[in-house]
């Protein structure tokens, strides 16, 4: 995969000695003084792919993100979390699924990675793109201290263009999920967290460069919200960005104490890719901090992940 240009990385190198199709990891800490994890890897000549990581721990989830090689005939998927044994278990016009049939009873307590078509946004799939789900669900081994479990949810790669194929979309979700305060000082019990904040937006290209403008919420969590993040796309179609978002809780009283009634968070680390040889689509995921404000006027720091996917297709 051609790594991105970019400002200088804290890099320790994992060197993965396996099949020839992904013979080295980069494991980076793109953020100076953030425990973020970005997992590179140097080729796949396999089916390609890009995850964002979930590790359970006791105190909430831990979010890092990784590029995957899953090789479909030795049974074997590269990335920060490396597996061998897999056997395919189902295919079908739906999708297909391997598992490590000895490490559990059934596709639940297994590891398991599962490909499916893409329904992120649909009607805009680029020809080739699947969904990914790749899960862990045991502390064997992972890299994260503490971690109980992971479960990942990324995208396969069958191609990328140089740029978008048109300059403008006004149908852009940013998702923030995953909120967790397992790598700070907690204030709060998990639950009373967010599950989830969605905001909508445009995305404006000139040539490399992009602008996505936060429009409104969601409307199921986040009422009025405003921001925005500044991208820029590589040579390859790879995808980065950074930026900031404010939100609003929808609901305007009767809160509970604890409750969140607003937002500011940063969204300093993105990763993605423009999908389809003809830039059909993007799809990206990464890293958010920032602070809730909840009704009784308490800030509380939080970590969360973002996704930000976009579709360049007219609606059929």
């Amino acid at each position: 995969m051609h790594l991105a240009k970019s400002g200088c990385f804290a890099v320790s190198l994992a060197f993965l000695f396996a099949a020839p199709f992904a013979a080295v990891a980069q494991d980076l800490q793109p953020l100076e003084g953030d425990p973020l994890r970005d997992t590179r890897l140097e080729s796949c000549a396999q089916t390609r792919g890009f995850a964002l990581l979930r590790y359970s721990t006791t105190d909430g989830p831990v979010v890092h993100l990784s590029d995957l090689c899953l090789d479909e005939d030795e049974g074997r998927i590269v990335s920060a979390e490396t597996r061998d044994g897999f056997t395919l278990v189902e295919k079908s016009r739906n999708g297909s699924a391997f598992e490590v049939l000895d490490s559990g009873n059934d596709k639940y307590s297994r590891l398991r990675v599962q490909l499916v078509p893409d329904e992120d946004t649909p009607g805009c799939s680029a020809n080739g793109l699947h969904s990914l789900a790749y899960q862990i669900p045991s502390a064997k081994g992972l890299t994260v201290d503490g971690a109980t479990a992971l479960y990942a949810t990324g995208y396969t790669i069958p191609a990328t263009a140089r740029k978008p194929m048109r300059p403008k979309t006004s149908v852009v979700l940013l998702s923030i999920r995953d909120f967790s305060q397992a790598e700070l000082p907690r204030s709060l019990p998990q639950q009373h967290l967010p599950a989830s904040a969605d905001l909508y937006g445009t995305l404006d290209f000139s040539g490399d460069a992009a602008t996505f403008s936060v429009i409104e919420g969601g409307g199921h969590t986040v009422g009025e919200a405003g921001g925005g993040l500044s991208l820029s796309v590589d040579g390859a179609g790879e995808v980065r960005a950074s930026g900031d978002v404010t939100a609003k809780s929808q609901r305007l009283a009767g809160h509970q104490p604890h409750e969140w009634v607003s937002m500011r968070a940063e969204i300093p680390y993105l990763r993605g890719h423009v999908l389809g040889q003809s830039g059909i689509h993007l799809k990206s995921y990464g890293a958010v901090r920032g602070t809730l404000m909840d009704a009784s006027g308490q800030e509380h720091a939080f970590r969360a992940s973002a996704q930000l996917v976009a579709c360049f297709k007219d609606p059929e």
